[in-house]
C-alpha cells in the first residue's frame, strides 16, 4: 500500500519531478513531490526499487533502472485508455538523439559523473528503459531473460552475461535495439480499480 505522508524528517526534497528510494532499517521510503490524481509512474518506479532492495536483489545500474521504467507504464483502471506518461517522451528521445554506446551503457557505474548530466542522465534512462524492454518483451529475447537477470544478479558483468545468454555481439543487439525503438507501441499496465481506502 502506498502511503502518502507529507514531508519526511531528514530527507531533502527531490528536485523538479525526480523522486528517489531510501531503504532505512525499520522504515522504507519514497521521496517525491506528490503525484497528479492517477498519476502512479513515479511511485511504481520508486516501488520497483524497494522490491529489489527488500529481496537483496543487485543488478547493474541500466537494468536497475530500466525494470522500473518499464513498471512506470502502470495507471489506475480510468486512465487506461491514455497514452502511457513519459514513455513517450523517451522514445521521441531515442529517435532523435545519438545513443549512448551499449557497451559504455552496460558498464556503466551508478555514480559515474556523466549521471550528473541532466542530458545524459534522461538519454540513460530512456536506453534502460528500451534494452530492459525488448529483453522482457520481444520474442527473439525474452525466453531467456529470467536466465540474464539471475545472471546479472549473481554479478556477472553485463556484456559478458548478455553475450553468453544471447549468443549475439553488441552490434547486432544495438541493430535489433534501434529497430525495436522505432516499432515500439508500449502497452499501459492497467491496475484493477481500488476500493475505498486502499490507497491514502
Amino acid at each position: 500500500r502506498f502511503q502518502f505522508s507529507g514531508r519526511v524528517p531528514n530527507l531533502p526534497t527531490p528536485p523538479g519531478n525526480d523522486a528517489y528510494y531510501v531503504g532505512a532499517v525499520n522504515r522504507d521510503y519514497i521521496v517525491m513531490v506528490t503525484p497528479a490524481p492517477g498519476d502512479f509512474r513515479v511511485p511504481a518506479h520508486e516501488y520497483v526499487h524497494f522490491i529489489l532492495h527488500a529481496n537483496a536483489i543487485h543488478l547493474p545500474p541500466w537494468l536497475n533502472e530500466g525494470l522500473p521504467e518499464i513498471v512506470a507504464t502502470v495507471r489506475g483502471n480510468e486512465d487506461q485508455h491514455r497514452s502511457p506518461r513519459g514513455l513517450p517522451a523517451s522514445t521521441q528521445l531515442l529517435r532523435t538523439h545519438l545513443w549512448i554506446p551499449l557497451s559504455e551503457l552496460a558498464n556503466l557505474p551508478a555514480d559515474s559523473p556523466l549521471l550528473e548530466r541532466r542530458d545524459l542522465s534522461d538519454l540513460f534512462y530512456a536506453e534502460s528503459w528500451a534494452l530492459a524492454d525488448m529483453l522482457t518483451a520481444a520474442p527473439a529475447y525474452a525466453p531467456q531473460f529470467p536466465r540474464l537477470f539471475e545472471t546479472l544478479s549473481q554479478g556477472v558483468p553485463s556484456v559478458q552475461a548478455i553475450g553468453t545468454i544471447y549468443g549475439q555481439s553488441l552490434d547486432e543487439i544495438t541493430a535489433n535495439l534501434r529497430a525495436w525503438v522505432r516499432q515500439r507501441r508500449v502497452k499501459p499496465i492497467v491496475l484493477p480499480p481500488l476500493a475505498p481506502g486502499e490507497l491514502k
